[in-house]
């Protein structure tokens, strides 16, 4: 229990007990003028009011002094109620920053992902294509041989006899680019 619980029991009047069943009492009825007075000496009348009083007031401060208690408990737990929900909010707003902090990284991380296979897919369509120009090469390579083998010169025998687009095809490795953009070799242009 509570220690105000204990408190404004102190106050409270303590209820009859009954047992049993409730009897009640015949009582002789008196004219009011026939009954006696006790006789009480006016300094202890003036004492015993004087002590009613005291008793009063001291009772009116235990009330007031309660009420305060009350009122300081409640101003108490009033604070820390809004101490924990402030907390509470803080504790809030820094999850909420993290997971959107967690959320924005998964993003980039995806994105990346994806530029990644963008990229691998361009590296595999490049290496494909670098591959079946590497086989056209060593084909062109293959028939330039087989001819030259064959002794397919001209009458003279020191002139290649084969073609000047093949020339080309066959002829990249020293060429430059002009001021134009176009591909030159050796000094003309192709």
């Amino acid at each position: 229990m509570s220690f105000l619980t204990n408190f404004s029991k102190i106050f409270k009047a303590p209820a009859p007990a009954r047992k049993g069943k409730a009897r009640f009492v015949k009582v002789k009825k008196t004219k009011p003028y026939l009954q006696k007075k006790p006789l009480i000496p006016y300094k202890e009348a003036q004492l015993a009011k004087k002590q009613i009083n005291e008793a009063n007031k001291q009772v009116q401060e235990a009330k007031t002094r309660a009420r305060e208690i009350i009122l300081e408990s409640k101003d108490e737990a009033f604070k820390i109620k809004s101490n924990a929900s402030d907390q509470v909010r803080k504790l809030e707003k820094e999850a909420f920053l993290i997971k959107e902090k967690i959320s924005r990284s998964e993003a980039d991380i995806s994105q990346q992902i994806g530029a990644f296979k963008e990229r691998q897919k361009l590296l595999v369509v490049k290496d494909k294509q670098l591959k079946e120009d590497l086989a056209q090469v060593e084909k062109i390579k293959k028939n330039q041989l087989a001819k030259l083998e064959s002794g397919w010169f001209n009458q003279r025998g020191s002139k290649k006899a084969y073609s000047s687009s093949s020339r080309k095809k066959i002829n990249f490795g020293n060429c430059q680019k002009n001021k134009r953009g176009r591909r030159e070799s050796a000094g003309r242009s192709q």
